[in-house]
C-alpha cells in the first residue's frame, strides 16, 4: 500500500506531504483544487512520461517521492527479472524532473530508469480514469480486458502465439527478398547461362594470349630466324678457316691445365674456359633444336590469329584485361548461377517453416479462441450480478466473439462488449449504446470481477463518477467499499455518497498568498468531513438542514460499512 506521497515544485503544488491509510481513501474539494494533479504526480512516480511544463515556474526541478509498505504484496506470476530485489518491507520511489527534460529515478536509494519503474507500477498500482473509461469503448482494450481474466492461461498463450508470429514475419520478409533476387536474378540467368558457355567452350588457359602472340611473331619471322641461327652457328664451328671451336677448346682445355699444375693462378682461367667450352655447347645443342622446332605445318598462324581473335573479342565483350580475368569472370557466372539454384532451395525451405508455424499458430489461436470462450462466459455472468448492484437491474452485458479472417499476435478474435441497458433495447456494442454514467459502472462491474484474484495492492479511482448520481452513487459508493476490503483504494471525486463511505477522507485546497499559488492537504475529522459533504451536496449555501443531511449520510455510510 501507498503510505506516503512527498511532492515538491510539481504544477500548482509547492511542497506537499500526503500520509495514507490502508482500505479506502478519498481526495475532495473544489474544482481546480489539485486532487487530479496529485494523482497526475503518482503516476509520474510509476514512470509517466515527463513534461518540463510540470514543473513550478518558482522551482528549478520537481520532486516526487514515494513510500510504499510491501509486506503483503503478493507479485503476479511472470515477474521482470528486475523486481526480484524487492524483498524489503519497505519500498521508496523518487523521481526528479529538471527544467532541461531530464529526469532522474532511484528505487531504494540506487539509481533506476523508467523501464524500472513502470514494472514496479503494474506491481503496485491500477489507475482507472476517464481517459480509460474511453479506452473501454476500444475493441483491443476489450480483448485485453477478456484476456486478464485470472485464472486461464492466456496470457501464456498469446506469449506464444505472438512468438510464433514473429518468426513468421521474419520468415515471410525472408522469403519476399528471396523472391525478389530470384526474380532478378532469373531475368539474367540466360544471360549468364550464355556468357558462361560461351567462355568454357573456348577452353581458354591462363595466359594463353601471351603464348600465342609470342608463337606468332616466331611464326612470322622464320625465315629471318633459319638465317640468324644458321649463322650463328657457322660462326661457332669455324672463324675464317681458324680451327672449329671443339678442336680448340680440347687443346686450351689441355694446355691451361699444365699451366695450372706449375702455377695456380690459372686455375680460375681453367674454369672460366672451361665453363665457356660448356655454356658454347649447350648454345650449339639450343640452336639446333630451336631450328628444328621452326618445323610447322601450313595454316597453324591462322589457327593462331583465329584463336588470338576469339579471346580478343571476349576481353572486349567483358571489358577485360587477361586470360586471367576471363577465367575469373568464369568462375564468378558459375557462382552466381550456383547461388540462384541455392536461392530456390532456401526459398523451398522457407516455404516449409512458414507452412509448419502457420499450422502451430493456427494450432494456438483455436486454442485461445476455447479460452476466450470459456471466459466470456464466466466474465458476462459476473459482470451482469454487478451490474445489478449498481443500480443497473434492466441491463444485459454480453461478449461477444467474431473470428477473423487472418490470425494476428493477438489471435483471430475481435471481442466486442455489448450491452444492453434496457429490457426492451437489443444488445449493441459499447461504443454506441452507453452512456457516459453507464459506462462508468460497466467500468467498475469489469474492475471488481477482473480483480477477484488479482492482488494488485492499489486501485486509483480519478473523477469516474460523471454522469452518475442518487442511488446509483449510492451503489457505486458500496461497490468502491468493497473493493478496498483487499485492495487500498485511492478516490478523487465530486460525489458525498462516495466520499461518505471512504475510510479516511483528504480535502485538498489551493492557497493563494503574497508568495503565489500552492496547494495544501488536511485530513479531515468526522465533524469537518459532515462540513465537506455538506459543501459538496449545496456548494457555498451550506445549512444547518445541508449539515444535518451530510451528518446522516456520514452516519448511514459508517453503519453500512460495518455490517
Amino acid at each position: 500500500m501507498l503510505l506516503e506521497l512527498k511532492i515538491k515544485g510539481f504544477a500548482i503544488i509547492d511542497d506537499l506531504h500526503l500520509q495514507f491509510k490502508p482500505n479506502y481513501q478519498v481526495l475532495t474539494g473544489e474544482t481546480g483544487a489539485g486532487k487530479s494533479i496529485i494523482i497526475d504526480a503518482l503516476n509520474l512516480l510509476f514512470g509517466g512520461k515527463t513534461n518540463p511544463e510540470y514543473i513550478k515556474s518558482t522551482h528549478e526541478k520537481c520532486v516526487i517521492t514515494g513510500v510504499f509498505d510491501l509486506v503483503n504484496l503478493i507479485l503476479p506470476n511472470k515477474v521482470p527479472e528486475d523486481l526480484v530485489f524487492i524483498e524489503d518491507e519497505l519500498l521508496i520511489l523518487e523521481r526528479i524532473l529538471f527544467k532541461d527534460g531530464r529526469s532522474r529515478c532511484w528505487v531504494n536509494g540506487r539509481p533506476a530508469n523508467i523501464h524500472l519503474l513502470k514494472s514496479i507500477g503494474i506491481c503496485l498500482a491500477d489507475f482507472h480514469g476517464q481517459g480509460e473509461q474511453q479506452l473501454l469503448l476500444n475493441t483491443d482494450f476489450q480483448r485485453n480486458l477478456l484476456d486478464n481474466y485470472p485464472g486461464f492461461e492466456s496470457f501464456k498463450i498469446k506469449t506464444e502465439i505472438e512468438t510464433i508470429s514473429e518468426k513468421l514475419k521474419i520468415l515471410q520478409k525472408e522469403k519476399i527478398e528471396m523472391l525478389d533476387f530470384h526474380r532478378k536474378s532469373k531475368n539474367s540467368l540466360e544471360l549468364w547461362q550464355f556468357q558462361l558457355s560461351e567462355i568454357t567452350k573456348l577452353k581458354i588457359k591462363a595466359g594463353e594470349d601471351k603464348e600465342l602472340n609470342n608463337e606468332k611473331i616466331k611464326l612470322v619471322h622464320t625465315e629471318e630466324l633459319n638465317r640468324l641461327i644458321t649463322l650463328l652457328k657457322e660462326n661457332l664451328n669455324s672463324d675464317n678457316h681458324l680451327p672449329n671451336l671443339e678442336s680448340l677448346s680440347q687443346d686450351s682445355i689441355k694446355t691451361l691445365k699444365n699451366l695450372s699444375n706449375i702455377d695456380n693462378k690459372f686455375e680460375g682461367w681453367l674454369n672460366y674456359f672451361s665453363d665457356l667450352v660448356i655454356n658454347f655447347r649447350e648454345l650449339g645443342k639450343f640452336l639446333t633444336d630451336y631450328q628444328n622446332s621452326l618445323d610447322y605445318y601450313p595454316g597453324r598462324l591462322e589457327e593462331i590469329e583465329k584463336r588470338l581473335n576469339d579471346i580478343e573479342i571476349l576481353k572486349k565483350r567483358h571489358k577485360l584485361e587477361s586470360t586471367e580475368e576471363i577465367l575469373s569472370l568464369t568462375n564468378e557466372l558459375s557462382k552466381q548461377i550456383d547461388s540462384l539454384q541455392d536461392v530456390s532451395k532456401d526459398i523451398e525451405k522457407k516455404e516449409k517453416d512458414i507452412s509448419f508455424y502457420q499450422k502451430e499458430l493456427a494450432i494456438k489461436a483455436n486454442h485461445l479462441t476455447e479460452i476466450r470462450i470459456k471466459t466470456a462466459e464466466i466474465v458476462e455472468q459476473k459482470v451482469n450480478k454487478e451490474l445489478k448492484e449498481l443500480n443497473m437491474e434492466e441491463a444485459r452485458f454480453a461478449i461477444k466473439l467474431k473470428k477473423l479472417p487472418d490470425i494476428t499476435s493477438h489471435g483471430q478474435d475481435e471481442v466486442v462488449f455489448m450491452l444492453s441497458p434496457h429490457k426492451s433495447e437489443e444488445l449493441k456494442p459499447l461504443s454506441l449504446t452507453a452512456s457516459g454514467g453507464e459506462l462508468s459502472r460497466v467500468m467498475l462491474a469489469l474492475k471488481t470481477v477482473l480483480k477477484e484474484a488479482d492482488r494488485t495492492p492499489i486501485l486509483i479511482f480519478d473523477e469516474v463518477d460523471v454522469g452518475i448520481g442518487g442511488r446509483t452513487a449510492e451503489a457505486v459508493g458500496r461497490k468502491l467499499k468493497e473493493l478496498s476490503k483487499n485492495h487500498q483504494v485511492l478516490l478523487v471525486t465530486h460525489l458525498p455518497q462516495l466520499a461518505a463511505k471512504a475510510d479516511d477522507h483528504y480535502l485538498i485546497e489551493k492557497v493563494v498568498s503574497a508568495n503565489g499559488v500552492n496547494v495544501q492537504v488536511k485530513e479531515l475529522s468526522d465533524e469537518d468531513r459532515v462540513f465537506e459533504l455538506s459543501r459538496m451536496m449545496v456548494g457555498d449555501n451550506i445549512s444547518q438542514t445541508t449539515l444535518k443531511q451530510a451528518r446522516e449520510l456520514l452516519l448511514s455510510s459508517k453503519q453500512v460499512g460495518s455490517v
